[in-house]
């Protein structure tokens, strides 16, 4: 029988999960400082089995995730361990596509924070999992800025995509590949450096030239711009060896001193964007046209391009269309769109979440240029194609870069990046609890209208906050939002408030910090929680978070209630030791919702039910 996920890592890993964290330096060019340590992953029961292998078998087997959070411990505890304080930057790599993933140990969010605080961290991404994963990326990026931290874009070369992407993710550090050292640089090499440059001559971001081996490497990098260097020339991969000379000599630098470059969160109310825009008012059909028109111009471009759409009917996305997008997915960086069900052509991304109501938006974004349209429905009756729009057209490309985050944060998870949970499913592989747990959580996803996330947390006596399952929408914000209200007075659902609404807490004394977690999800919006059970000062909850920000209805309330019923009996089934918290329910009492029940049944069921190899979701 194959192993469950914990197995598994224990399996990859060896005794004991051990995971080494060797440092390389990081160096100022102009004043050969060493500035900062990028931390790399080592694995002592694996030897020669390189962390590329290592994370790629994770990721076959499921359990991406958890190796991602052993490897970050190991490089925080190395960091700390070895004294790298004060000016000195920790470079870690993270997986953005798991980063939502509860760590696979009890854990306290705020010390958790705390320890990240004491660290000056710039956090790698690459362009690769920007693009498997861009709700995670950018929510990373943007909660790490707000954190002070840095964002460094990794293996800028490699991929002509990353280029493109640049203005979504908006870093701090641009790392060319060693590939771009050499003598001659192709077309598109050439093309990467010249928006890198002008990236750079815009934000004021750094650039970074990786693998410089020699002199020669060294002289080139500086002929490139870069005034960070990263390679054997300056040092290899090894332990922490900061001297009291290094320390000194680091804070002579100022070349990391400045300001991360906050992204300024733009307004995701489609109104909000189009008011002070000039609008024409025009029938939907006229309007089609003219979206037909930018999407075939992307056909007839380069196709080095992002593409969004949203649309508020499905209907809208006839076989014509789906046709288009087919084609524009084989040529371009990122193809999504947004309201047009879960049937869509291979190599487009869609969303769990809503479209945006009442508006058509498409948007076209490249290394170059980028345009925009929005239209918004005034409210016709009649033929579709007949009702009036008020309609915008841009080339702005502050606008186009605010919509096209918009959209980008809304796309759900590439269906690849859980091939390797589909495998074991296929193979009969048992599931562990925590797999139950987060299938349990993606059916109330599934089930309560304009559902966003969910998280499944215990909370100690001492007020300690673990999710031990979650949707796959950032379970650690729900840790947050549990840590902040959900043991607190008046955040569970009694007879006085049933529904906390985020939007409503302006005079709360902890608005401001949690403001601050959730601004990068885009819209406040609405969150339930109920106490599932309690014992002698521990809890479990359930967390339903919503974008909208009046989402629980009297209706969808009411489905709501149901599913935290649901949910409870389910939890108990695959999780029995919440039974010793006594299992009292502290919702209202409800109105017979079996066929809420029934329906998260049947979706539950085929959640955990082995596929056939090759399936699709």
């Amino acid at each position: 029988m194959i192993p469950s996920s914990s197995d598994v890592l224990d399996e990859l890993l060896g005794a004991h999960r051990k995971v080494r964290s060797v440092f390389q330096p990081i160096v100022d060019i102009g004043s050969s400082t060493v500035v900062g340590f990028e931390a790399l992953a080592r694995f002592p029961n694996r030897p020669g089995v390189g962390p590329y292998e290592m994370f790629t078998r994770a990721r076959e087997l499921g359990v991406l995730g958890a190796l991602d959070w052993e490897c970050r411990r190991a490089a925080m505890l190395g960091a700390q361990q070895g004294g790298m304080t004060g000016p000195l930057r920790l470079f870690l790599n993270i997986e953005p596509g798991v980063v939502g993933e509860p760590p696979p140990w009890e854990i306290d969010p705020m010390a958790l924070r705390d320890a990240a605080a004491a660290t000056s961290l710039v956090l790698e991404l690459t362009e690769r999992a920007l693009l498997s994963n861009p709700r995670s990326v950018l929510w990373v990026a943007d909660w790490a800025h707000e954190q002070g931290c840095s964002i460094a874009l990794d293996d800028v070369g490699v991929n002509a995509d990353s280029i493109t992407l640049l203005p979504l993710l908006r870093p701090d550090i641009i790392k060319l590949d060693r590939s771009m050292l050499a003598a001659e640089l192709g077309r598109e090499q050439e093309r990467t450096l010249r928006v890198a440059r002008e990236y750079i001559a815009e934000t004021g971001a750094l650039l970074l030239c990786e693998g410089v081996e020699t002199e020669r490497d060294l002289h080139r990098a500086v002929e490139l711009g870069a005034v960070l260097g990263q390679g054997y020339h300056f040092g290899r991969p090894g332990p922490l060896a900061i001297t009291d000379d290094l320390m000194a000599a680091a804070r002579c630098s100022d070349v990391l001193d400045q300001d991360a470059t906050v992204v300024p969160v733009r307004s995701t109310d489609i109104q909000q964007l189009l008011d002070g825009q000039p609008t024409r008012v025009d029938p939907l059909g006229e309007i089609e046209e003219i979206r037909l028109a930018m999407e075939e111009r992307v056909l007839a471009g380069n196709g080095d391009t992002c593409v969004l759409l949203s649309l508020p009917d499905p209907a809208l996305f006839d076989t014509a269309t789906a046709v288009r997008y087919q084609k524009l997915s084989d040529s371009c960086s990122l193809v999504g769109v947004i309201g047009a069900g879960t049937r869509l052509p291979h190599g487009v991304r869609g969303a769990r979440m809503q479209a945006l109501d009442d508006h058509i938006v498409l948007v076209r974004l490249g290394a170059d240029d980028g345009a925009t349209l929005v239209a918004r429905d005034l409210g016709d009756t009649g033929p579709l194609m007949a009702r009036r729009y008020a309609w915008n057209h841009t080339t702005d490309r502050a606008a186009v870069t605010a919509m096209a985050r918009v959209l980008a944060r809304r796309l759900s998870l590439e269906h690849e990046d859980r091939v390797g949970v589909r495998a074991r499913r296929a193979h009969g592989a048992p599931h562990s609890v925590y797999e139950n747990l987060c299938a349990i959580a993606e059916t109330v996803v599934a089930v309560v209208p304009g559902l966003e996330s969910v998280g499944l947390s215990l909370v100690s006596a001492d007020g300690k906050v673990r999710t031990v399952g979650a949707s796959n929408q950032f379970p650690m914000l729900l840790d947050h939002i549990a840590q902040h209200y959900g043991v607190s007075s008046g955040f569970g659902l009694d007879q006085g408030a049933p529904v906390l609404h985020i939007a409503d807490l302006d005079a709360d004394e902890r608005w401001e910090s949690y403001r601050r977690m959730v601004t990068a999800l885009g819209p406040v919006g609405s969150v339930v929680q109920y106490h599932l059970a309690a014992h002698q000062g521990r809890s479990a909850l359930l967390t339903m978070y919503s974008h909208r920000p009046h989402n629980f209805g009297p209706g969808i309330l009411a489905q709501a209630h149901a599913m935290a019923r649901w949910t409870q009996s389910r939890w108990l089934r695959v999780h029995p030791s919440i039974g010793q918290l006594g299992a009292q329910l502290t919702v209202l009492p409800l109105s017979d919702r079996g066929d809420v029940a029934q329906r998260a049944d049947t979706l539950l069921d085929r959640v955990l039910a082995p596929v056939t190899p090759g399936f699709e979701d």
